[in-house]
Formats: structure tokens, sequence, C-alpha cells
């Protein structure tokens, strides 16, 4: 199923002879220069599908099994436009969630607030100052990023304690990541605490792949880490954490102390951005965290379950039927001298 040839290619110096004199062949593993040559022959199946076959195996190798995951979105509501997120998907492309969420009509969830609504004055110029200057230690909803694995910290477990399963999601051109409780059945839903009996630690999720194709969406340097601070939102029984990556802080590695051998320090670096300003304008803050500001009904629909993002290629399983019919297809160019 890994074969090239399966699609149209040919990929040549597989193997090589490793000594001239016993003539003994070796397997390429990276000894020698490979060359591979597309369309050299009629496939036998779309190189669309190959390309998939290859992303279920290199699945399989990591323990995960099922067949390739649907590109879903969520059409309305709070989170419209977000995407959620099979962590343990092999793909670091960030155009597939580029395009899964653009594939929904951005505009019309956005809302408008009079400016009268918060103030009789008018408070542009204003500042929200920032609480990485106000607060030493942090009691909210945050996150701490790396290449390879997401953690959400116990303020997130506890504000969850009651929820099973949670989903991750996934807005890549406003640069937001979300969490909210789901059911077990919802795409690509997370085991989020096994038992009410168990204590509370902070949760962490190993994404790789994901991770890889985060920080290029977001132009990260992989040797750092990345903390965001989250807003927590409830509405009724329904609640939800919101981050805005953009306000990321990034967290280098110190060299060690000499008074704590064998521990680990990091220091916060602020963003360049940050050193004239206190804080986000006042108006554009309210902007940036409307979901805050939504009145439960029609426009948050904080549950609102995912759908197949329209427009977007999925794939559909051959049923036995056409397998057999393309089989019958290839046993008559076979047999007629057709077969490329």
């Amino acid at each position: 199923m890994a074969n090239e040839r399966y699609c149209g290619d040919v990929l040549t110096w597989k193997t090589f002879t490793s000594d001239l004199f016993e003539h003994r062949r070796k397997k390429n593993r990276q000894d020698m220069d490979q060359y591979c040559y597309k369309g050299q022959h009629e496939a036998i199946i779309p190189r669309e599908k190959f390309e998939m076959v290859q992303a279920l195996l290199q699945n399989r190798k990591h323990h995960i099994r099922g067949a390739f995951p649907c590109l879903h979105v969520i059409d309305g509501g709070v989170f419209r436009g977000f995407v959620p997120i099979n962590h343990h998907w092999i793909n670091e492309d960030p155009r597939l969630y580029y395009d899964s969420s653009n594939s929904v009509d951005q505009k019309a969830g956005k809302m408008r607030f009079a400016k009268s609504s918060f103030s009789a004055f008018d408070l542009k110029g204003y500042q929200v100052v920032r609480n990485q200057f106000t607060q030493a230690r942090y009691e909210g909803p945050a996150v701490t990023i790396s290449n390879n694995r997401i953690t959400f910290n116990l303020f997130c477990m506890r504000k969850f304690a009651d929820a099973g399963y949670a989903q991750l999601l996934l807005h890549p051109s406003e640069r937001k990541l979300a969490i909210r409780p789901c059911q077990e059945s919802a795409m690509h839903s997370i085991p989020w605490r096994s038992g009410a009996a168990k204590s509370l630690y902070a949760k962490t999720l190993c994404c790789r792949h994901f991770g890889a194709a985060l920080f290029r969406i977001m132009e990260w340097d992989p040797d750092f880490l990345y903390r965001v601070r989250g807003t927590w939102i409830q509405r009724g029984e329904e609640q939800i954490i919101i981050y805005n990556l953009e306000h990321a802080v990034s967290a280098v590695l110190l060299p060690q102390m000499r008074e704590a051998p064998g521990r680990e320090t990091r220091a916060e670096c602020f963003p360049e951005p940050w050193e004239d300003s206190f804080g986000e304008e006042f108006y554009d803050h309210i902007m940036g965290n409307e979901a805050f500001y939504m009145a439960r009904g029609t426009a948050w629909q904080a549950g609102r379950p995912s759908v197949l993002a329209p427009g977007i290629g999925q794939y559909v399983p051959q049923t036995g039927g056409e397998f057999h019919k393309m089989m019958e297809t290839l046993r008559r160019k076979a047999a007629s001298g057709d077969g490329g």
C-alpha cells in the first residue's frame, strides 16, 4: 500500500550494492540520494487517495486507529469559523485548517456594539491594562504551548471538572484557540477527566504534528514555549474558554542556577510591541473579546455542533461494488496489453 507505483510514480535507488565484490544489496535508509519521477505510467488509484492512505499508515505507526479524519467547521454562534482539532492527526499543513475555517461566511457572525452601551464618555485613546503587568501570579485560565504538546492549567480543569469530554477548537485566521465541554460523540472529542474521585491536575495533550502546524500559523520559534492567558465565559450552564494566541508570551530556558541544580527555570519575554503601551485600546479590546459581551441566545450557541466543511473535498471510502468494478477494469486492460 506504500508503493508509489500505484499512483504512477517511480522511486529509484530503493536499494544499492553495498559491497562490489560480494554483490550484497542493502536497503537505502538515507545512505544515498533517491529520485522520484512522477507520472511515469498510468495510475491505478488517484494520487489524492494514495496520499490519504500514506497518512493513515503513519497514523497507525503512532497507534492511531480509525478512518481518515473528516474536515469539520462550526458554522454559527460564538464559535463560527472554528475548526475542531484532532490533536493526534498527522498533518503539519496549516492550509487545511485555513480552508476549513474559511469555508463558512465569517462576516455573518460579527457583532456591532454602540459605544454608548459601555460609557457615556468617549473612551477612545484609553487602554485596558494587560494582566501580565498587574498580576504576579495569574489565577485564571492559561495554556502553555510547545511544538509537541499543549498544557492547560489547573484553573481550566476546575472549571470543567464535571466534563467527561472536551473539544479543542482553532480559528487560524483570528489566531484563537478554544476549549469547550462536549459529549463523547462530538467530533474529535478529547477525554477530559477520567473520574470524579481522582485528583485534578493540569491537562496535557501530546500533539507533535498539530503543534508544528500551529507554530507555522503563528510563526513562532520552536525552541521557545508560549504561554497564553485566556478568557473564561459562562452563560447559564454553558461555559467556554477562549485564548487569543496573538497575546502569547514566549518563555526562554535560563542557564541552571547553582542554588537549584537540575531545576529548569524559564523567563518570560514580552513582545516588543508591548514596550510603548500598557495594554489594548479600549474599543479594540472589546471587539477582540466580543464573545464575553454576547447575550445568551441566537448569537451565543456555544454548544453548536460542527458540520462537514462545505466545499472542501472529503475522503469517501469505496463501496465493495465500486472496488470490484475497478478491479475488472484493470484486468481487462492487462488482458488487452494496455496496462500502462
